[in-house]
């Protein structure tokens, strides 16, 4: 299954962009501007034609204090805060305000991208698959293959993204042993640096 880049649409943005310039350097820039609890910000979204893009987040109300933050690949999760006195979680509940209002403005541009780590041992293949809806939080779907027996496949749900799994969504399994599972599995993604670990959260890396 694919996730979505949010990518702030140059559609209706146009007259800030410098054609010229894009045209010298491969990039599109687009800006959206949105209030939020009754303070100004931006979403500017970088997007080369060679390579994948960024998105900035910055305050442009000259009476508060300064802001930047960025969303290193376009996922809908912002990634580090630069400059400011924000936490990066409280940045984000801003981000993701300021994406709803693209979206619903219409200058939203989704691109399908994929979270996903796979591997497996001599008798299951595993997955790992991070999800990040425009609403809500980013969640983790854990599935397991048997390789001798086809059709025997476990699929569970980290819901936070902490790396503890709460249901099961198909299959039957003790828990306990499958969250064991889970864990060497996510310990590995890290080691091979295909899984990010983020404060206390785990994010498959896209593709």
């Amino acid at each position: 299954m694919a996730l979505h880049k949010y990518v702030v649409s140059a559609l209706m943005l146009c007259i800030m962009i410098s054609c010229a310039s894009s045209r010298k350097t491969g990039y599109g820039t687009s800006r959206f501007v949105f209030e939020h609890e009754g303070k100004t910000y931006a979403i500017i979204s970088y997007t080369p034609e060679d390579r994948m893009g960024h998105n900035l987040l910055i305050s442009t109300d000259e009476k508060q204090s300064s802001l930047k933050a960025r969303d290193l690949n376009q996922d809908g999760t912002l990634d580090t805060v630069i400059a400011g006195p924000l936490s990066l979680k409280e940045a984000k509940g801003i981000y993701r305000a300021g994406l709803m209002k693209a979206a619903q403005a219409g200058n939203l541009i989704n691109r399908e991208t994929r979270r996903q780590y796979q591997t497996e041992d001599a008798a299951y293949r595993y997955a790992i698959t991070t999800y990040m809806p425009l609403i809500g939080d980013a969640y983790n779907v854990f599935e397991i293959a048997d390789k001798r027996i086809f059709t025997m496949t476990v699929i569970a749900k980290d819901m936070l993204s902490d790396g503890s799994l709460e249901t099961i969504e198909q299959g039957s399994a003790d828990l306990k042993k499958l969250q064991t599972r889970y864990e060497t599995i996510l310990k590995k993604g890290v080691d091979e640096k295909r899984i990010q670990k983020q404060e206390e959260s785990y994010f498959v890396k896209i593709q």
